[in-house]
C-alpha cells in the first residue's frame, strides 16, 4: 500500500467516524412513528415529540427525541420529557428490519403520580405481560433528574434518577436510584422482580429496601399480589430517631414523641390493609422488646395491637410528657398539651421483668396502653416495687367543647384526665427520695389516690385538679429530728428548744392523713402521728396550683396536760425548696421571761365564764 492510499483511506475512515458521532437531523416523522410504534406495543401509551429526531451511529446507535409527551389510552398526560434517547437494537434490526429499542433514558421528565395510581393501569398492564408472543423492549430504562407531579403539578418528589433492567426471558426486573422526598435523599432498590409471575397471579421473590437520613426499611420475601400489595417474607425497620420520622412522613402518631432510636425485624405477613408480625424483636433506644404485632388499616387511621415484653425497660425516656412540665423558672408548664388522640387505634399489653425510673426499679410489670376515639387508657396491672406493690390508671379523654368554644380567636377544648390508683408495702424513703432527692423519711406506706382535671397544658391541670389522697406510713423513721426529746424539753424551757432542735432521728409507729384537693388546693385532713414517748397533728394546705406548702404541725409528749401546748412545727415554701421551722412568736408567748411582755393587761382580762373557756381554750 503506497503512502497515498494509506492516507486517503484514513481520510474517508475520519470522516465516516466523524459522521457517525455527529448527531444528524431526520426531519422525516418515520424515526418518530418507529418508536412512538414500538412504545404503544410495550406499554400502551400514546408517544409524541415536538422536534425532529436525531440519528447517531457512535457509539452506539441512537435516536434522541425532544420534548417527548407520553399519554393515558383515556388521553391524560402521564410524562413530560425534555429529551427521550432511544438506543436501538441492531441485532433485532437486522433480523426483523424494524427498530428495536434496547435502552430508552428520560431526560428531566416529569411524571404526573395520578395515572401511574390509576386502577386501569395495572390490569392493561398485566395483559401485555400475560402476552407471551410479544417481544416486549427496552430492557433496560433510565430517569435522569425527574419529578413527580401531584394534581396541581407541585413536587411529589425530585431529583429522581432510576436504572431499570429486566432480562424477559428470565423475567427478572432489578431497579435502583435515588430522589429527594420532602428535604430528604431517598435510596431505592429492589431486585428479583418476576413481573410475568405477578402478572398471571403469581407470587414474585423480592429484595426491596428504602433508605433515608430518617428512616429505612426493607422486605426480603416475596411479593404475593400486586392489587393489594401483599407482601410476606423478613422485614426490617430502622429510625435514628422514630420522632423526627413521623415528623418528616408528615403522618402523627401517638406515643412517638418519646421514642428516639427504634428498630423493628420480624417474619410475617403485610398489605395495604393490614398484617401481623407473629414474633418480632424491637428496640426502643435502649428497651429490647419482643412479641406479636398486628397492623389493620381502618380508611386513613391505623389500628395496632400488640402483646410484647421485656427484660428490662427504660421508662425515663419513655415516659417523657409530649410537653415540659414544668417551665424554665420552675412553675408548671402552661405550653398547650395536646395528645394525639384521633391519629390511629392502639392495643399494648406490656410485661417486663423490671423496669427503670430514675433510681426505682419495679419488677413483674403488667401495664396496657389503649388509645381510641378521642380516648387514652394506661394502665398498670400491677408492678412491684422492693416487697411493695402498686396498680393504676390513667384516662385523657378529648373534652367537649363547650357552646361556642369553636369560634375564632378562642383555643380549642384541652383534655380530660382521670388518675386512680393505689400502693401497699411500698418502702417511702425510696419513693421520696426519688421525688424530692432526700431520704429524711422512712417507712412502709399504703394509700389510695383518685385525682380528676381538665385543661390544655399542665399549668391548668394543676390549676383544675380535684380529688383525694390518703396515705399512711408505718415502722418508719424521721432523720435529722428527735421529735420525743423535743416534745420533753419544750414544756420547761420553750425558747431554748426552739434554738437547739436539730439532730437526732425519730421512730415512729405510724402517720397518717388525708388531703382532699379542689380547684388545685389541697387541704390535709385527719393527720395524725403516734411514737414512743409523743402525738402529732398536722394542718393546713398544700397549693398544688402554685407548688407551695402552708403546714403546721404540733408534736407533744403523751404526758402533758395540754396537746396544743406542745412543739408547734412550721412547713412553709416551695416544693423545691421547703423550710421546716419551728413557730417562734408562739414559743416566745409561752415563755416565762419573755412571755409576761405579751401578757394581757389585767383589765382587759375576761372574768368569769368568759376566762373559765379562755383558759381552758390554751
Amino acid at each position: 500500500m503506497t503512502r497515498r492510499t494509506f492516507f486517503l483511506l484514513a481520510s474517508i475512515s475520519f470522516v465516516l467516524a466523524l459522521a457517525a458521532v455527529t448527531p444528524w437531523a431526520v426531519p422525516s416523522l418515520r424515526l418518530d412513528r418507529e418508536v412512538a410504534a414500538q412504545v404503544k406495543r410495550v406499554t400502551g401509551l400514546t408517544l409524541a415529540s415536538e422536534g425532529d429526531a436525531t440519528l447517531t451511529l457512535l457509539p452506539v446507535p441512537r435516536i434522541t427525541l425532544p420534548d417527548v409527551t407520553l399519554r393515558a389510552a383515556n388521553g391524560e398526560r402521564m410524562i413530560f420529557a425534555r429529551q427521550l434517547r432511544a438506543d436501538v437494537d441492531l441485532l433485532a434490526f437486522f433480523g426483523s428490519r424494524r427498530i428495536a429499542i434496547a435502552e430508552a433514558t428520560f431526560v428531566a421528565p416529569a411524571v404526573r403520580l395520578r395515572p401511574l395510581t390509576s386502577p386501569d393501569l395495572w390490569p392493561d398492564l398485566q395483559q401485555r405481560l400475560n402476552d407471551t408472543s410479544a417481544r416486549l423492549t427496552p430492557t433496560r430504562l433510565t430517569l435522569l433528574r425527574g419529578q413527580l407531579l401531584d394534581d396541581d403539578d407541585n413536587d411529589v418528589a425530585d431529583d429522581i434518577d432510576l436504572v431499570a433492567k429486566w432480562s424477559p426471558r428470565d423475567d427478572d426486573l432489578d431497579f435502583h436510584g435515588r430522589a429527594r422526598w420532602r428535604g430528604e435523599i431517598v435510596d431505592f432498590r429492589a431486585i428479583n422482580i418476576q413481573p410475568r409471575s405477578l402478572a398471571a397471579g403469581q407470587s414474585s421473590p423480592a429484595f426491596v429496601s428504602v433508605s433515608s437520613r430518617l428512616l429505612s426499611a426493607s422486605l426480603l420475601g416475596t411479593i404475593e399480589t400486586i392489587e393489594s400489595l401483599r407482601t410476606r417474607g423478613r422485614y426490617s425497620l430502622k429510625s435514628p430517631s422514630l420522632s423526627d420520622a413521623v415528623v418528616w412522613l408528615d403522618k402523627p402518631l401517638p406515643l412517638t414523641a418519646q421514642i428516639g432510636s427504634f428498630a423493628l425485624s420480624g417474619d410475617g405477613d403485610l398489605s395495604l390493609r393490614g398484617g401481623s408480625i407473629p414474633s418480632a424483636t424491637i428496640e426502643l433506644g435502649r428497651n429490647p422488646l419482643e412479641g406479636a404485632l398486628v397492623l389493620r388499616i381502618e380508611g386513613d387511621r391505623p389500628a395496632l395491637s400488640a402483646t410484647v415484653a421485656a427484660d428490662t425497660l427504660d421508662l425515663d425516656r419513655l415516659l417523657q410528657p409530649l410537653t415540659p412540665v414544668r417551665s424554665s423558672w420552675g412553675s408548671w408548664s402552661r405550653e398547650a398539651f395536646t395528645p394525639m388522640l384521633d391519629s390511629a387505634g392502639i392495643d399494648i399489653r406490656l410485661s417486663a421483668n423490671a423496669a427503670r425510673l430514675g433510681a426505682l426499679t419495679f419488677e413483674g410489670v403488667a401495664a396496657g396502653i389503649m388509645m381510641n376515639a378521642g380516648r387514652i387508657e394506661v394502665s398498670v396491672g400491677r408492678a412491684a416495687l422492693g416487697q411493695g406493690t402498686l396498680k393504676g390508671r390513667l384516662i385523657m379523654t378529648q373534652a367537649q367543647a363547650a357552646p361556642g368554644i369553636a369560634a375564632p380567636g378562642i383555643a380549642a377544648p384541652g383534655i380530660d384526665v382521670k388518675l386512680t390508683g393505689s400502693f401497699d408495702q411500698i418502702e417511702a424513703g425510696d419513693v421520696i427520695n426519688e421525688v424530692f432527692a432526700n431520704r429524711r423519711i422512712t417507712g412502709v406506706a399504703q394509700g389510695q389516690l383518685a385525682l380528676e382535671s381538665s385543661g390544655r397544658s399542665f399549668a391548668t391541670l394543676a390549676n383544675e385538679l380535684g380529688g383525694k389522697l390518703t396515705l399512711n406510713l408505718r415502722q418508719g423513721e424521721i432523720a435529722g429530728l428527735d421529735l420525743a426529746e423535743i416534745a420533753k424539753r419544750v414544756q420547761a424551757r420553750p425558747l431554748s428548744t426552739a434554738m437547739e432542735w436539730r439532730g437526732g432521728r425519730t421512730n415512729f409507729e405510724q402517720i397518717g392523713f388525708g388531703l382532699t384537693i379542689a380547684n388545685g388546693v389541697g387541704e390535709i385532713t385527719d393527720a395524725t402521728m403516734n411514737a414512743p414517748g409523743l402525738r402529732g397533728s398536722l394542718g393546713g394546705r398544700i397549693d398544688i396550683a402554685d407548688r407551695q406548702f402552708s403546714l403546721r404541725g404540733v408534736v407533744t409528749a403523751p404526758t402533758t396536760a395540754m396537746p396544743g401546748k406542745g412543739f408547734p412545727l412550721g412547713i412553709t415554701g416551695t416544693w423545691d425548696s421547703p423550710s421546716i421551722a419551728p413557730d417562734i412568736q408562739a414559743l416566745i408567748e409561752r415563755s416565762s421571761v419573755t412571755g409576761p411582755l405579751f401578757a394581757v393587761p389585767a383589765d382587759r382580762r375576761p372574768r368569769g365564764p368568759a376566762r373559765i373557756e379562755a383558759i381552758k381554750a390554751q
